[in-house]
């Protein structure tokens, strides 16, 4: 309108007086010149005013074209940050997400391949419940500042050394968070950078949560393929300890572990022992088939009571239900029990060393599953191994009582028998007294052990220990531990430094005369 106006004065048209037409082709053609210049002009100005805005929008569509090439969670993370070390250039970056075979969030790798912390958050961990609450990014600058919720983690959170914490929301929880600190250049965030990554947080959420729905599809194929593969080894696998080498190796292919036990009940002998013991990836012989004293490691709750036990403090715990512990260094605990048809045979253990990693409700499952594939079979695995063991013992008894009808040398038929009835019950030492008389005393005849040679020859006088007990009352004992057992003698014991764990002691009688 100024400008149709002036030219109207310039040229001494008065604009009343002017032609409308003439006006309307005057206005149209400066609309047509001039509208080219300020567009012009106004790229120019928004270049100079509106810089990080362009240049952040530039950046969101070069990362959406190059998110839709991603398909893998290391490399999404790694495209992630990426861009927000180019566009920002922080002192610290973390990207944390969700581990669902942890149940915590753990911070992902850098370009070095390690992860750029070690600090874990449960998925109820207060920084977690409050991240996952919200939508936009969280300044945490000090103490004072801090919401109430996370004032109890801000120890944790302050060696993160972030100050700006963005979450990425998930469909159905929060899938992780973007922490940052100061530029290194000290310049202060601005609106229009939180903006841009917060957009940068939701399109990464986005193509981290069909990443995950991945995994954790393939994750249950595999979890299913070793149950099949558990499954097809219990049936055609005869062989006890087979089998439990079988368990150990499927078990740590979707459950890695350090420590893994598996634990038996007999019931008929009223014992309870590890048959399969890894302590710190290695297996220790020496404390499988150790019977266990009542109350011994939380394994003896889960045997007792037939249900799982899960937590997070193994040491507290073990305070809780009364129980001695049988693992040092274990936080996290998980035991799940062997039930056949009629009875819990016995349970499944694993442990973890690292105080961060926790055992999940999936897990749970999983190791439970594999329990139910694999209790049958030890069920049928131990009845083979006992009726194996029932037959070796009838055919040693056999060979006693062929020696006893054709064998005259007393000496020689008193080590077959004695050595007989240690290899038949698997001790490791045996002691065959005969009674003199007609002072009672009880004399090593026959001894077999480490300690042997140094016993042959002595006496013990009538009434000592468990086996002048046997002796006076003609009657078997059976002392699993003979440290709590009334009448017991170490006296011999601390002559030759063997230590006597379990003592079974049979008087041999005739005539009601031993």
């Amino acid at each position: 309108a100024l400008l149709v106006a002036g030219l109207s004065i310039l040229f001494q048209v008065p604009l009343a007086a002017a032609n409308p037409f003439a006006i309307g082709l005057m206005a149209a053609v400066l609309a047509l010149t001039l509208n080219p210049v300020r567009e012009r002009l106004q790229k120019r100005i928004d270049t100079i005013f509106f810089r990080g805005q362009r240049v952040y929008q530039d950046q969101l569509q070069a990362f959406s074209r190059a998110l839709t090439r991603e398909v893998e969670i290391p490399s999404i993370t790694q495209l992630l940050r990426q861009t927000i070390a180019g566009a920002l250039q922080p002192q610290q970056l973390h990207i944390y997400l969700y581990d669902p075979l942890g149940g915590q969030y753990s911070a992902t790798a850098d370009q070095s391949g390690r992860p750029t912390s070690d600090l874990r958050f449960p998925a109820d961990s207060p920084l977690a419940q409050v991240l996952s609450r919200r939508q936009a990014a969280l300044y945490l600058e000090r103490l004072a500042t801090m919401p109430r919720a996370l004032k109890d983690d801000w120890n944790r959170v302050s060696l993160l050394g972030t100050q700006f914490f963005v979450p990425m929301p998930g469909q159905h929880q929060l899938i992780g968070w973007i922490t940052l600190g100061l530029r290194q250049a000290g310049e202060p965030y601005q609106e229009q950078d939180l903006a841009f990554l917060e957009a940068l947080g939701d399109q990464g959420a986005l193509a981290l949560e069909r990443a995950q729905v991945v995994d954790d599809q393939e994750r249950r194929v595999h979890q299913m393929n070793v149950l099949t593969r558990v499954a097809q080894g219990v049936t055609v696998t005869s062989a006890f300890d087979d089998i439990l080498e079988l368990l150990y190796a499927q078990t740590n292919q979707v459950l890695p572990t350090q420590d893994f036990i598996i634990t038996l009940h007999d019931e008929a002998a009223t014992t309870t022992s590890h048959a399969f013991f890894l302590e710190a990836n290695e297996r220790l012989p020496e404390r499988e088939g150790q019977p266990l004293a009542p109350r011994e490691g939380l394994v003896s709750v889960v045997i007792e009571t037939g249900r799982t036990l899960i937590t997070d403090d193994y040491a507290r715990e073990c305070r809780q239900q009364a129980v001695i512990p049988i693992l040092e260094g274990i936080y996290a605990f998980l035991c799940v029990p062997l039930n056949t048809s009629d009875a819990t045979i016995g349970a499944i253990s694993l442990g973890s060393r690292d105080p961060a990693i926790g055992y999940t409700a999936d897990q749970q499952d999983i190791l439970q599953a594999l329990a139910d594939q694999a209790a049958g079979a030890i069920a049928k695995a131990r009845l083979l191994q006992e009726t194996e063991r029932r037959a070796r013992q009838l055919a040693s008894l056999n060979e006693v009582a062929r020696s006893l009808s054709t064998t005259l040398d007393l000496d020689q038929l008193l080590h077959q028998i004695l050595n007989s009835a240690v290899e038949i019950l698997n001790c490791e030492a045996g002691s065959l007294f005969m009674v003199e008389e007609p002072s009672g005393d009880l004399v090593f005849s026959v001894t077999v052990g480490p300690v042997a040679s140094d016993l042959v020859g002595q006496r013990l006088p009538p009434g000592t220990g468990l086996v002048g007990k046997a002796a006076s009352s003609g009657q078997p004992i059976i002392a699993n531990d003979v440290y709590k057992t009334q009448g017991w003698s170490a006296e011999t014991d601390e002559q030759t430094g063997f230590v006597t764990r379990a003592m079974l002691v049979v008087p041999l009688t005739v005539n009601e005369n031993v």
